[in-house]
């Protein structure tokens, strides 16, 4: 569950994240990295295999979850520390577009017409053809 959350921060992490999610969500992602980062810097490791899903989050997600789950065994009060900052983060709104194979003149994953004022939204196109192609389209980010 942590590493879901994780991996768009992490790959997101080259741009600015607040506009992408919203200030709230990207803070509270932050913290939640942040405090997993703090944890894992105490074991040679964990924080070698951290460093590596920086750079590759796929390959390396089942790793880290590894990780994070030897922690919880180790720590309880890191397991509950982790779990209360991932339901606080799955509680801000979230939109995941999934298309794959399309073809057509113009395919549009998503479109938000008015202001998306939190949360999350992510959106893959995968294996499609057309004269325009557009992940997201948002009117207006932010308050």
């Amino acid at each position: 569950m942590v590493e879901k959350i994780l991996i768009p921060f992490v790959v997101k992490s080259a741009e600015p994240l607040a506009s992408k999610l919203g200030e709230k969500a990207a803070d509270k992602i932050e913290n939640l990295y942040n405090t997993i980062k703090s944890k894992f810097s105490s074991d040679s490791n964990t924080a070698k295999n951290l460093e590596k899903f920086e750079k590759n989050p796929e390959g390396y997600k089942a790793v880290i979850e590894d990780n994070i789950k030897e922690k919880f065994d180790e720590d309880p009060s890191f397991k509950e520390t982790i779990l209360n900052l991932a339901k606080e983060i799955q509680k801000e709104p979230s939109v995941t577009v999934y298309l794959e194979k399309l073809e057509g003149d113009e395919i549009i994953g998503q479109d938000i017409a008015g202001t998306m004022k939190s949360g999350s939204s992510d959106v893959t196109i995968r294996e499609s053809k057309g004269k325009k192609i557009v992940g997201q389209q948002v009117q207006n980010m932010g308050d």
